[in-house]
């Protein structure tokens, strides 16, 4: 007899059988064990030639009751010897075209995969990486990028140089720094025992987070010997000017066109000819500067008078704050402006927050010369510092009430736009649906319906809590819930992730007005497991506004225009959150390998046509509608426009709240267990144990008292009616 063999779990149906899953590197993530009481994560979880291997942290736990706690088939965790398989994934991966180089996912079955270099945290933990493909068939070299949780995107990681853990200790140790164009040549630098770093992406790559970095150091910037070289190195220097404590720019010299540092070491040049180098090299001075040296700054807080002062020199004199003000705004195009009081500027459609006076400063001083000392003028009066222009920009610059990378349509008043429509595509709707086409597991038409809305909810226009929340549910794992929820955060630059715990917490209003949440569009409650409720979240879907303390900035708020997609098997919901959601239901996929590749590579580079095509579609006319809903605008302005049968959905999404509604199913519990005694009143304390017995709870006779009532007032329980006369409590049940 054939024994039949298992498909192997995908890492993301494996991870399904575990909670708290935190990606700790490629394919290896940390878990809570499932054998023990585990409150911090310890099990470690490692995806490696096609099988898992599973390390406990804290108890040592065997795989044997690891599998059988978190119900895995053990025989699903280890390769198919047969031929069929790879790993754990069939050969079916779809291959590049003769005219094509392949994608990154295929370097390493072909033997193009040079290298991956990591980007790792302060705390060395990997980030995103740099993959470095061969030269292939008159194709040169190829680089591409992906997140440490294996995703062909960077979208929700930092701008991080090179090597940063060894960076850190290298900047304390006083060591002077090399800034080079590409992670090869950092090696190289670092087998000769210099200190190195670079930023991903190669030239023109460089923000001003990887200078934060290089604070206080000494900097030494080699440039590639072309055009995109030096403008690099130009660059890196500006963004370093005022922070490290000296910067070089050392041109190799005898290096051919497009040559490097690699170039220059294989011509057989040492170690020693390139310590010379950079001893003898004049330290860097700004083009501005060295050009305009002799004339008046471009910003200053002080200007020269032609009356000489009593020792015989010419007169410094305080400008005015306004004066001052009013400069910076004319020599930067009225930048910057500000959300509530929090500086930022836009740099080609990347929003930058300047959020400390050193920051501002260092913004400015990369186009212009800046002349700013301290101390009083000719006539006693204090120059005014810094921080004082910083905190007096803070509260007098154009005001936006939020800033946004991503459209909406309508655009909202009172909102910055960074992002621009493309002017070279036709927004046709071709993107939109090949982003629609990787999810077909929808288990009806009308959930195809409201996958689509919901990609296109976060960039509706509309007023502020006007948005339903999704909950995205299957019978099973393995249906793709995460996969569909990261997809709508993707396209928007990232989802606000939370664990169901929380979702209930007080604390949640400070983490949305952190400023890494405010640019954020989606809010992710992922892998419900267990009824959820949560007032803090109710209430934060229908709030226009979200206001609260912001660390160390105290009362702050934003408008309210997060989407919030809830996921989990058959989940169960609180009355008040049914009432808030539309349901998705997913059905099983089929097997497609390379699936979650392909979607994380066609998010990165269609993402601005996809957006376009959204912001085509929301800009439609629109016919009326007979669906009536309590999210009224939203169902007339975007479900509305994905389907002429807005009203059907509506309807048989009410039927799904109901499904899911925890308090209805509850309320019929207890109106059975208070019919079943048959009588027409029941004492309060009666009513506790039959209530009490009923839903296998301990229940408090007043708690049980106010349950009861909660349910009569919102109708759920009928002919129960509340007695209370003299020293008599209780409920007529009719």
């Amino acid at each position: 007899m054939t024994t039949a063999t298992r498909t192997p779990y995908t890492p993301e149906e494996l991870l399904e059988h575990f909670e708290r899953a935190k990606p700790q590197g490629p394919n290896r993530w940390r878990v809570l064990c499932p054998v023990h009481v585990d409150t911090d994560p310890s099990l470690d979880v490692n995806y490696k030639d096609g099988k898992y291997l599973f390390a406990c942290r804290s108890h040592g736990c065997s795989f044997k009751d690891i599998a059988a706690a978190a119900g895995l088939e053990t025989e699903r965790c280890f390769p198919d010897t047969g031929k069929g398989r790879d790993n754990g994934h069939y050969k079916t991966k779809p291959k590049a075209t003769a005219d094509e180089y392949p994608p990154p996912w295929e370097w390493k079955d072909r033997g193009l995969l040079e290298a991956v270099f990591p980007y790792q945290n302060e705390e060395g933990v990997t980030q995103f990486e740099v993959l470095r493909g061969k030269p292939w068939k008159g194709f040169k070299k190829q680089h591409r990028q992906r997140r440490a949780d294996g995703k062909w995107t960077t979208d929700g990681t930092r701008p991080l140089p090179f090597m940063l853990p060894e960076l850190l200790e290298d900047v304390a140790m006083g060591r002077t720094i090399f800034v080079v164009e590409g992670e090869k040549k950092v090696l190289a630098l670092r087998q000769w025992g210099f200190a190195a770093t670079c930023c991903a992406g190669g030239a023109k790559k460089w923000k001003p987070e990887h200078a934060e970095y290089l604070t206080g150091a000494n900097v030494v910037i080699f440039p590639d010997n072309d055009r995109p070289g030096r403008e690099h190195a130009e660059a890196v220097a500006k963004s370093l000017s005022g922070k490290a404590s000296s910067i070089h720019v050392v041109a190799l010299p005898g290096l051919p066109e497009k040559g490097d540092i690699i170039d220059w070491q294989a011509a057989g040049h040492t170690r020693e000819e390139l310590q010379a180098l950079v001893a003898a090299a004049p330290e860097w001075i700004p083009v501005e500067t060295a050009t305009t040296r002799s004339e008046r700054p471009t910003l200053a807080n002080y200007r020269i008078e032609p009356t000489m002062d009593e020792s015989g020199k010419p007169r410094k004199v305080a400008v005015p704050l306004p004066e001052i003000t009013r400069a910076l705004l004319d020599v930067a195009d009225g930048w910057p402006k500000r959300i509530n009081d929090r500086l930022f500027v836009d740099t080609g459609g990347a929003i930058r927050h300047l959020s400390t006076p050193d920051s501002l400063f260092a913004w400015i001083g990369e186009g212009h010369t800046v002349a700013w000392p301290g101390g009083t003028d000719a006539d006693g009066n204090t120059l005014t510092p810094k921080a004082e222009f910083f905190e007096s920009l803070r509260a007098s610059v154009d005001a936006f009430q939020s800033v946004e990378e991503f459209p909406h349509e309508p655009e909202i008043a009172g909102s910055y736009y960074a992002w621009k429509i493309l002017t070279n595509y036709k927004a046709d709707g071709e993107a939109l649906n090949g982003l629609l086409a990787f999810f077909d597991n929808a288990e009806t038409p009308a959930d195809r319906v409201l996958i689509r809305a919901m990609f296109l909810t976060p960039a509706w226009g509309g007023l502020a809590g006007l948005r339903p929340a999704f909950i995205i549910t299957a019978p099973d794992r393995g249906y793709g819930k995460t996969t569909l929820a990261d997809a709508v955060g993707s396209l928007y630059g990232g989802a606000i992730d939370l664990e169901a715990d929380e979702a209930r917490d007080e604390r949640l209003k400070s983490r949305l007005l952190g400023d890494a949440a405010l640019s954020k569009r989606v809010l992710r409650v992922d892998n419900v497991k267990t009824s959820q409720s949560s007032t803090q979240l109710e209430a934060l879907i229908t709030s226009s506004v979200i206001s609260g303390h912001r660390l160390y900035a105290g009362e702050t708020a934003r408008p309210n225009y997060l989407t919030t997609i809830v996921t989990g098997n058959t989940v169960r919901l609180s009355r008040d959150l049914a009432d808030r959601a539309f349901v998705i239901r997913l059905a099983k996929p089929k097997a497609r390998p390379g699936w979650s590749e392909n979607l994380g590579a066609y998010l990165e580079s269609r993402r601005d046509h996809i957006l376009a095509d959204i912001v085509a579609e929301l800009r439609k006319p629109v016919a009326a509608t007979e669906a009536r809903d309590r999210w009224q605008s939203w169902t007339s302005n975007v479900l509305a426009r994905c389907t002429p049968g807005a009203a059907a959905i509506v309807a048989a999404n009410q039927a799904r709240r109901n499904e899911c509604d925890d308090d209805l199913e509850e309320a019929s519990l207890i109106l059975d267990a208070l019919r079943s005694r048959g009588l027409s009143f029941l004492t309060a304390a009666v009513a506790t144990t039959v209530v009490n017995e009923a839903l296998h709870v301990q229940w408090t006779t007043n708690k049980v008292t106010r349950r009861i009532q909660s349910h009569v007032e919102a109708g759920r329980l009928s002919g129960i009616e509340r007695y209370n006369t003299g020293n008599t409590r209780g409920w007529n049940v009719a």
